[in-house]
């Protein structure tokens, strides 16, 4: 059934799903499953209550629409336990006032150490503080974001900064948009000059000018980028370790920066399951025909591994039917 939102589950007098309620074109409706229920339902990145209590980095920005964590609450309603609900699939990527998603950028998948890469980032005081080309950039890029100052009471790498040149904007577009959606023009331009002009880029004939543009000392951000282009010229990053060879110097004017913010791909966490991909509760009891298929429950806890979200869902959607197959009908 299309344009038939799942809302509840229906269950039983032993905690047994019996079957879910439904909207169908404005109308409640119970539909019944015979043997169980495949929660299928995707993540929870555009739910923003569940973001605040189980993410450490605030905000983050989905890079799709959707996925707002109907089978999740669904589940838990049931009496489904939680596992890893911190861990999220994300880097840091680019959010602008126009788009209500976040684009990604294009040195994604995983790292290439013979690509270079075009700038450093630094925080809110000017200062380099991050391997910005980690193994995999949409999964553990994020995490050097997280970081909570308590002395200043804030996040002092969100957003963090972005630093390249002329060199750099030339050799292609920055920002790779993946969201699917006719109603918003997600398109990058192939020499970042469209997005200079709308200002998601901003512009500087010197790193003095960069930094005024981003409230920062500039004698701490020319710092920054001349230790930086130090690094270049011995050939390794012995700050922070990035591959020599994704290593870029930031020298030919003008200067270019851009905002970056902490993105999600797609959350990991949910409700926890068994190897039959059957929901367990708190106690690490199956619920009885409640299973689940995919990223709302997935089986990635601390390291995400690369193709393995569409992976897991075709082995656990297989799992999953199989298991519930086997069920025997309640009626």
């Amino acid at each position: 059934m299309l344009a038939t939102p799942a809302k509840e589950l229906i269950t039983g007098a032993n905690g047994e799903v019996l079957g879910l309620t439904a909207e169908q074109e404005g109308k409640s409706i119970n539909i019944k499953a015979r043997k169980g229920v495949v929660l299928a339902c995707g993540g929870y990145e555009n739910d923003d209550a569940m973001k605040l209590q189980y993410f450490e980095a605030q905000p983050v920005y989905p890079v799709y629409l959707g996925n707002t964590g109907d089978g999740l609450k669904m589940a838990q309603k049931a009496g489904a336990g939680l596992w890893h609900m911190w861990h999220f699939h994300g880097g840091y990527g680019f959010k602008f006032p126009e788009l209500p998603f976040a684009i990604r950028h294009v040195w994604a998948g995983p790292r290439n150490e013979n690509r270079k890469m075009i700038w450093i980032a630094v925080d809110k005081f000017g200062k380099r503080f991050m391997n910005e080309y980690p193994p995999a950039p949409q999964d553990t890029g994020t995490r050097a974001l997280e970081y909570y100052d308590a002395d200043i009471q804030d996040y002092p790498r969100i957003p963090c900064y972005l630093i390249f040149d002329e060199e750099g904007r030339k050799l292609g577009p920055i920002g790779i948009p993946i969201v699917n959606d006719e109603r918003y023009d997600a398109s990058w331009s192939e020499d970042n000059l469209a997005e200079l002009n709308k200002g998601w880029i901003k512009k500087g004939n010197s790193l003095e000018e960069i930094a005024g543009q981003i409230d920062v000392n500039p004698k701490v951000l020319k710092a920054t980028v001349e230790h930086w282009n130090s690094l270049c010229n011995e050939g390794r990053d012995a700050d922070h370790k990035r591959p020599p060879k994704t290593m870029m110097p930031i020298a030919t004017p003008p200067f270019y920066v851009v905002e970056a913010w902490p993105i999600v791909n797609n959350t990991q966490g949910g409700p926890e399951h068994d190897v039959k991909q059957r929901v367990l509760d708190p106690m690490k009891k199956p619920i009885p025909r409640l299973y689940v298929a995919g990223e709302i429950s997935s089986i990635y806890g601390h390291l995400y591994l690369e193709a393995g979200n569409i992976t897991e869902c075709f082995v656990a959607g297989k799992i999953a039917g199989q298991s519930a197959a086997r069920e025997m009908a309640w009626d």
